[in-house]
């Protein structure tokens, strides 16, 4: 699945935004008083945890993408205070795509994903059984994001989502155009924003941002319409946001739209790490996320 390396890269931008910054998530124009989504983003940011689910479809890619789409999507919980996640991932059609990946072991269409202070495990036992000797009698497979390959983030330091101070963020976010309202339904107010895609990449080292900025304009990224949903009780509930790459030599166009809905704010959320005796190293194997996303 040679899926365009912009598009991951803009959509870990705005992860690391969106981490970084906790209470200013859609930001007002400078020298103006906050909107109802900022304020709502830093009241959602004083809770101790919350839970979620999401969806992700992915349209385009040619002949990468068997059928023209790929979806997927999960439900989860986060201890924010302990950054700490546990997401139960339905593959979907994702899952065929990535034995390329796996060298062979069998995905299931669900998995279950844990992450401890930036540390992703993965209840993968095919895969666990595959790493050799060291994988006898395991069951999730370890991954330390800080060994991420730049050619699986388009570039960009996967280090940068925890070394992004909420300054900097709040900085690069305020070049979002004016928030609109747009209604209400049944998960509260609906407000309206565009963000301007190349303001995200003074969040990268200044040595690839005028490159950066060059890129994002070749495959027609100007601009990335958000949609935001405020709760009766002042909370985020809802985001929706869609990414669109124009085709480019060697590349198909690709279109994603992600959904996710926020909800129990504050409630109870106990998530730990594997036991190490049931955990396989998977360093190894991020060298394969390079083929995944090339092109």
């Amino acid at each position: 699945m040679r899926v365009h390396r912009l598009t991951l890269f803009v959509a870990t931008l705005i992860a690391i935004a969106g981490s970084a910054t906790a209470g200013v998530a859609l930001g007002s124009r400078s020298g103006t008083s906050p909107s109802p989504v900022q304020l709502a983003a830093g009241k959602s940011a004083t809770a101790s945890s919350f839970k979620f689910d999401f969806s992700v479809a992915i349209t385009g890619g040619g002949s990468s993408i068997p059928g023209g789409k790929i979806a997927l999507g999960g439900t989860g919980a986060i201890d924010v205070k302990n950054k700490a996640a546990d997401v139960k991932l339905d593959l979907g059609s994702l899952a065929p795509l990535l034995q390329a990946a796996t060298k062979g072991a069998q995905v299931p269409n669900s998995i279950e994903v844990v992450v401890v202070n930036n540390v992703v495990y993965v209840n993968f036992p095919a895969l666990a059984k595959q790493l050799g000797k060291a994988g006898k009698g395991k069951e999730w497979v370890k991954f330390d994001i800080s060994a991420l390959p730049k050619s699986a983030t388009g570039g960009l330091n996967p280090k940068a989502a925890t070394s992004v101070t909420p300054k900097q963020a709040l900085s690069a976010l305020k070049s979002a155009l004016k928030v609109s309202k747009v209604g209400s339904d049944q998960y509260g107010t609906h407000y309206h924003a565009d963000f301007d895609v190349a303001s995200l990449t003074t969040l990268v080292p200044k040595a690839q941002q005028t490159t950066t900025r060059a890129s994002l304009a070749k495959a027609g990224l100007k601009t990335i319409p958000i949609d935001v949903w405020v709760g009766k009780a002042g909370y985020l509930r809802r985001f929706v946001a869609s990414i669109a790459v124009k085709a480019q030599k060697g590349s198909p166009a690709v279109k994603v739209a992600i959904t996710v809905n926020l909800h129990d704010y504050g409630a109870r959320v106990h998530v730990s790490a594997p036991p190490a005796s049931k955990t396989a190293d998977g360093s190894k194997l991020l060298s394969g996320l390079s083929g995944l996303t090339g092109g």
